[in-house]
């Protein structure tokens, strides 16, 4: 049976992470305040706008669900039915710094696990259907109604129906429903199958963790090798003989390739380390960070900084950081390696906790030289802006 707690801004972490992270769902009565953060018309705006990645869904299970892509226009819109439609649109904390704010709610988990936070926005009806999600999920009830169908076992690999561009799954019975009141949050592992139909017109953040597959890393470490690593020992024949059976593949041929092929991926600790800190941190396509234009010394940044009074992180950025073999620290945001000393990890934890950084809290960290080198650089190299 689904758990059900209250109160998000005060529940206890330690506890949602022993018994619910990865494990099972946990319904949150009155998590938070329902965020004011936009409202219908300016969904729709953004979901207007090329850059940004929208998809509408429309109609239901008897009815079938027909997927379309944006950027859509104001006519999509107006020709729209009066139920069974759901508006989607992705990476909503690039575009709004008040959801990369919400996701200061969820720094009790990697930095670098957090992926976006999504809007829908639903009619009655509204739905995408039965499925899964391949990482977890945190569903924040924002504006009206949201009944949540849930079944209580995990379906890797569910049976899906002929739409296979929605992923909707052919055999789904509920265990349990939920009907979701603006404030709610509803936990979700990945892999546990759910419906969510609007209850009349509503609107929901849905916040997901990214976790890559075997096929990602394995993807990620290829890519990587092929541009850090500079192996140029080729293939070598063991000593040969005259063979009266040339297209066979010989044993001591076949132990030859793989020692070469070994000794190409036989990565380090430390080139192990960069390589998956590089694949978490990098932005998605079409986030790219660019650098600020004109650069700063330390001093012209610090003046700076007070008179703005606010450091604004990029809402691409993503950071992580991990200690090294001889003590020190890697600082890596938006796949970049920043190297910093043993005695700025405190810093290193103030900078990847908060997506915006007020200039009289920074203050006694600047003090610290390094740690106003490291800042100015991060600033130059456009991980953080004084503007948002």
């Amino acid at each position: 049976m689904i758990t059900s707690t209250r109160l998000f801004e005060h529940f206890d972490a330690h506890d949602f992470l022993r018994e619910h992270w990865q494990r099972k769902p946990l319904l949150m009565r009155n998590a938070m305040p329902p965020p004011a953060l936009l409202d219908p018309e300016e969904l729709a705006g953004l979901a207007c706008e090329n850059e940004v990645e929208s998809r509408l869904i429309i109609g239901n299970r008897e009815n079938d669900w027909q997927l379309h892509h944006g950027p859509f226009s104001e006519a999509d819109f107006d020709g729209l039915p009066d139920s069974d439609w759901t508006l989607l649109v992705q990476d909503m904390d690039k575009w709004l710094p008040g959801f990369a704010a919400l996701l200061d709610h969820f720094r009790f988990l990697p930095d670098w696990r957090i992926d976006d936070a999504m809007v829908s926005y639903a009619v009655e009806g509204g739905s995408v259907g039965p499925h899964t999600d391949s990482y977890d999920v945190f569903l924040l009830q924002m504006q009206g109604r949201r009944e949540w169908r849930v079944m209580h076992q995990a379906q890797p690999d569910p049976t899906l129906s002929d739409n296979m561009e929605l992923r909707i799954m052919r055999d789904f019975h509920a265990d349990e429903t939920w009907l979701l009141e603006p404030g709610d949050i509803l936990y979700l592992p990945a892999d546990i199958p759910h419906w969510g139909i609007a209850r009349g017109a509503c609107m929901t953040c849905s916040v997901g963790f990214r976790a890559p597959s075997q096929r990602e890393l394995l993807g990620a470490a290829t890519t990587w090798m092929e541009e850090h690593l500079h192996g140029v020992q080729r293939y070598l024949d063991p000593p040969l003989a005259d063979n009266p059976h040339p297209a066979e593949l010989e044993p001591r041929a076949f132990a030859r390739f793989k020692m070469l092929l070994d000794a190409a991926t036989r990565l380090s600790e430390t080139e192990l380390h960069a390589m998956f800190a590089h694949l978490m941190t990098e932005p998605k396509p079409g986030y790219e960070i660019e650098p600020n234009a004109p650069t700063l010394d330390n001093a012209a940044f610090h003046a700076a900084l007070r008179e703005h009074g606010v450091l604004y992180r990029h809402p691409a950025a993503r950071f992580t950081y991990y200690r090294d073999a001889g003590g020190d620290y890697n600082l890596w945001v938006g796949g970049e390696s920043f190297p910093a000393g043993a005695e700025q990890h405190g810093f290193l934890g103030v900078l990847a906790a908060h997506a915006s950084l007020h200039a009289g809290y920074l203050e006694p960290w600047l003090e610290e030289p390094r740690n106003r080198e490291l800042l100015t650089t991060l600033y130059n190299r456009g991980i953080y802006d004084f503007q948002a």
